[in-house]
């Protein structure tokens, strides 16, 4: 859309230019005016110092003509670049709304696709597809399709547990838009599995996640690892796992051969229990209510002792000093 003052800086555009074409006739009429007077002249002297007269006046006139044509050129070429510009914005918003029109394609399309559970291949398709459109420029259309793979994966703890393909392959995308885009689905996802999880795989993505039961291996709870997502364990054991305790809530938790790298000793939750835990260079806070876990075999390297500690605490006194041998515990 043209702006209100186009038609005004056209006008003002036509009146310079007249103005430089009646400069440019002007002047040269005018300096023939000056011919008989400088023929007139007495001597030459006369004669030269009329015609530097003549030739200052006709430097003018020449300027004159320059000045209202360089004005004239701008003004014609600002209202070319505002021309130019108003069709590459149009051009833009027509483009802008085709993707969005290939979005919500595409999000339909992925929808239809992941709800036919017994086809793989068509399950598969519309993750990709939903994927294509959480990665993309539309926010709302984005959130939407991360809630649809969230909602696939409603009632499938134990085909993520057991590591089905489609069922990783949903949490995967999950974890990439988020990692691409920051972008969080608005579902909250509640995973029960009364059995041994050896491949863990953490959920990302989604706004919180509540792990019930189960053995859990290899949990890694890092800022890195985790995200946005806050995230939950209930009545589960966790083993040989990497936990940064501040980054979740957990109840009626047991940590067994695991690396805690981060616990506050004042926000211990209920009912969770250490054993045989590696606290090296473990980042501690209130470090005067840290409990003594040396009954449970907890311990950390002599080189490494636990960060947050006045200089004369002694760990000694709350963890063994290196891990103690089985035959010990």
């Amino acid at each position: 859309m043209a702006e209100p003052n186009d038609e005004n800086l056209w006008a003002t555009a036509q009146t310079w230019q007249a103005l430089a074409v009646a400069a440019a006739i002007i002047t040269p009429v005018a300096c023939l005016f000056f011919l008989p007077w400088i023929l007139q002249a007495d001597d030459d002297e006369a004669m030269l110092r009329r015609v530097q007269m003549a030739g200052a006046a006709a430097a003018i006139g020449a300027t004159l003509v320059t000045f209202c044509t360089v004005v004239w050129r701008g003004l014609i070429s600002t209202q070319q670049a505002r021309l130019q510009r108003h069709q590459i914005d149009k051009l833009s918003d027509q483009i802008a709304a085709t993707e969005r029109n290939n979005l919500a394609a595409l999000l339909q399309k992925g929808a239809e696709l992941i709800a036919e559970t017994d086809k793989p291949a068509k399950v598969a398709a519309g993750v990709a597809s939903l994927r294509a459109v959480g990665e993309g420029a539309e926010d709302k259309f984005a959130v939407q399709a991360m809630d649809i793979i969230a909602d696939y994966l409603v009632g499938r703890a134990e085909e993520i547990f057991d590591n089905k393909t489609l069922a990783i392959a949903a949490v995967d995308a999950l974890g990439l838009i988020w990692q691409q885009t920051g972008r969080l689905s608005t579902r909250v996802l509640n995973l029960t599995y009364d059995g041994q999880v050896e491949h863990f795989h953490l959920v990302t993505g989604v706004r919180e996640v509540a792990y019930r039961r189960g053995d859990f291996y290899g949990v890694e709870l890092t800022p890195e690892s985790k995200g946005k997502t806050f995230v939950r364990f209930e009545m589960c054991t966790i083993l040989e796992s990497e936990i940064d305790l501040g980054l979740g809530r957990f109840e009626g938790v047991a940590f067994r051969d695991c690396a805690i790298i981060a616990f506050n000793a004042l926000r211990r939750r209920q009912n969770v229990h250490f054993h045989d835990c590696d606290f090296s260079k473990c980042n501690v806070q209130n470090v005067e209510r840290f409990p003594d876990l040396r009954p449970y075999g907890c311990y950390y390297l002599a080189k490494w002792p636990p960060i947050g500690a006045p200089p004369e605490f002694d760990w000694s006194t709350r963890l063994h000093v290196g891990r103690p041998a089985d035959e010990e515990l």
